[in-house]
């Protein structure tokens, strides 16, 4: 797949995605306009920049954790808090 194409399906799927609206229209304009109006302009600063450390925690963390999520005792069915059903 060309490179133009993945950028284009990740802008896509971050765009067309209702959350990112709900929760930034919703969620932080609603605590930004309950801080006093000379903190607002802070505010957003730091929403943004700790909008851009959790999702690039996020990617470089899945990344890194990609080889244990790969092995099959990495599921639901080997983990301590699964149900007794699921581990067979």
């Amino acid at each position: 797949m060309r490179r133009s194409a993945i950028v284009h399906q990740a802008v896509a799927f971050t765009l067309l995605d209702p959350h990112v609206y709900l929760d930034m229209g919703l969620l932080v304009g609603t605590l930004g306009t309950q801080q006093p109006m000379p903190l607002q302009g802070w505010f957003v600063v730091g929403a943004g920049t700790a909008s851009l450390f959790c999702f690039s925690l996020l990617g470089f963390g899945a990344r890194r954790l990609a080889p244990w999520f790969a092995r099959p005792r990495a599921g639901p069915a080997g983990g301590p808090l699964a149900p007794a059903s699921a581990a067979g």
